[in-house]
């Protein structure tokens, strides 16, 4: 997760928000590099499943469902391409939003 669109800078204590088809949701917080990780064992969800990523007044959703496999980076690399939707970022423009300030050093 990146602060934008341009942006290497990770954000933390951003709450991801996993949806799955049944409707069951399970809340993941990125770290000091903006990732998040969810153990099988903690949530299997039934596809597709939808994303919500908020963080103070920020809230970010995914535009289409995830129908592949779990890991996020198979659709999100650098860079931006016919096969990749690009990084992860928080804020559409940084002249507006601004992102809660970071708890990491």
């Amino acid at each position: 997760m990146f602060a934008d669109a341009n942006s290497t800078k990770p954000v933390d204590g951003v709450a991801v928000y996993l949806i799955d088809t049944d409707g069951v949701v399970f809340t993941a917080s990125t770290n000091c590099v903006g990732n998040f990780y969810v153990r099988p064992a903690e949530f299997s969800p039934h596809y597709p499943l939808w994303v919500t990523m908020r963080t103070g007044k920020v809230q970010r959703d995914m535009e289409s469902p995830a129908y592949r496999e779990g890991g996020c980076a198979a659709c999100h690399i650098d860079p931006r391409s016919p096969s990749s939707a690009g990084h992860v970022y928080m804020i559409d423009d940084p002249t507006v939003e601004t992102l809660p300030p970071s708890g990491c050093n």
